[in-house]
C-alpha cells in the first residue's frame, strides 16, 4: 500500500465546480429509483429531498471518506432505499464517447502512474487528439451499488488496476487504508524469504513474501493488515520472484557499497535518486513510489539485503 501525494483539496474543488451545473439540473429534472416500490418516481414528489441534495451537494462531491460516510447515513436515514444513479451517473461519467469532463480527464489530472492499492500494475492514462485510449479503473472506496449517492464523490474514486478493483475488492464494505489519506509507508516493511537453497543459488525464483508491522500500536495497523490481506499482496508480490531474484543476485555478486561504487564510476553525473532508479528500476523516496511498480517492496528488500541503508 502506498500513499499518494497531491493537492487533493484543489483537485476535489475543481471536480465539483465542473460537475455542479449538470448535477443541479439532474436534481431538478431527474428521477429517483425507489427500491422498495421497484419503480422510478419523479424527484418533484420529494421537494424536501431535492433541497437536501442541493444543500449538501458540494459536501457530497468534495468531502473526505469519514464525512462521506456520515452524509450517506444521513440520507439513508431520511430517504431510505433510494438509488441515485440517475443523478450521480457514473456510467455516463466513464463513457468513452461522452464529450467534456469525464473519467479520462479526471485520471489525467490525477496522473497516478501505478495502482494505488498494489503498486504493481501501471495505471497510465493515454489520450490522443482523436481518441481516449486507456485510463485506470476507478475503485469506489464505498462501492457504488450500495453508496450510489457517492458514485461521483472525488475521494470515492480511486485509480486502480483491474485485479485490485474488480477481481479482489468487488462490492463489499471494507475498513481498509485510503491511499489519499492514510500514510502507512513507515509502519511496516516487506520481507522476501527464499524457499530453498536453489533459490539462493539463482536456480529458481521461489520466494515467499511476508511483512512486519513495526508499529503495532499505530491506529492504522488494523487497516493495513486488512488491506494487505484483501489485495493479496503477499501472494501477488511472490509472483514477481524473477525481479526479487535479481536483487538477491546483485547482493551476492556485488558489495554492499554498490551504489557508492556506481557513483564513483559515473563521476557525479547523476544524483543518488537517479542512480538508484537506474540501478534498481524503482524509486527510493516514498513520495515517488507511485511512479514505478513494486517500489515499496523493492526498497524494503534492498534495505534487508544491506544494499542500501535505512534512513531513520
Amino acid at each position: 500500500m502506498i500513499k499518494i501525494e497531491r493537492d487533493f483539496d484543489k483537485l476535489a474543488n475543481a471536480h465539483y465546480h465542473i460537475l455542479k451545473d449538470d448535477l443541479l439540473l439532474k436534481i431538478d429534472n431527474g428521477k429517483n429509483y425507489d427500491i422498495s416500490a421497484k419503480k422510478f418516481i419523479p424527484l418533484i414528489e420529494e421537494d424536501r429531498h431535492k433541497k437536501w441534495l442541493k444543500f449538501l451537494l458540494k459536501e457530497i462531491i468534495i468531502s473526505k471518506p469519514e464525512r462521506l460516510l456520515k452524509i450517506y447515513r444521513i440520507f439513508e436515514g431520511q430517504f431510505p432505499k433510494t438509488d441515485y444513479r440517475k443523478i450521480f451517473d457514473y456510467k455516463k461519467f466513464t463513457n468513452k464517447v461522452e464529450k467534456g469532463y469525464d473519467g479520462y480527464e479526471l485520471a489525467k489530472r490525477l496522473n497516478i502512474r501505478t495502482c494505488c492499492y498494489c503498486n504493481r500494475n501501471y495505471t497510465t492514462t493515454v489520450i490522443s487528439k482523436k481518441d481516449k485510449i486507456s485510463r485506470p479503473q476507478f475503485d469506489h472506496f464505498y462501492y457504488k451499488k450500495k453508496y450510489s449517492l457517492l458514485a461521483l464523490s472525488f475521494y470515492n474514486l480511486i485509480p486502480s488496476c483491474n485485479i485490485c478493483n474488480s477481481t479482489l475488492k468487488g462490492e463489499k464494505d471494507y475498513d481498509i487504508l485510503h491511499p489519499y489519506i492514510d500514510d502507512s509507508i513507515n509502519i511496516f516493511e516487506f520481507k522476501a524469504i527464499p524457499q530453498n537453497i536453489t533459490t539462493l543459488l539463482n536456480v529458481n525464483d521461489d520466494f515467499r513474501i511476508e511483512y512486519n508491522v513495526l508499529e503495532q500500536s499505530n491506529p492504522l495497523s488494523p487497516k493495513l493488515k486488512k488491506s494487505i490481506d484483501l489485495f493479496k499482496l503477499k501472494e501477488i508480490y511472490a509472483s514477481n520472484g524473477n525481479e526479487i531474484k535479481d536483487l538477491f543476485m546483485m547482493r551476492y555478486k556485488y558489495s554492499n557499497k554498490y551504489l557508492e561504487e556506481l557513483e564513483k564510476m559515473t563521476k557525479g553525473k547523476f544524483t543518488k535518486e537517479e542512480l538508484y532508479r537506474l540501478a534498481f528500476g524503482t524509486e527510493i523516496n516514498s513520495v515517488n513510489f507511485e511512479n514505478r511498480p513494486l517500489s515499496k517492496l523493492k526498497k524494503d528488500i534492498l534495505i534487508e539485503l544491506g544494499i542500501i541503508k535505512k534512513i531513520k
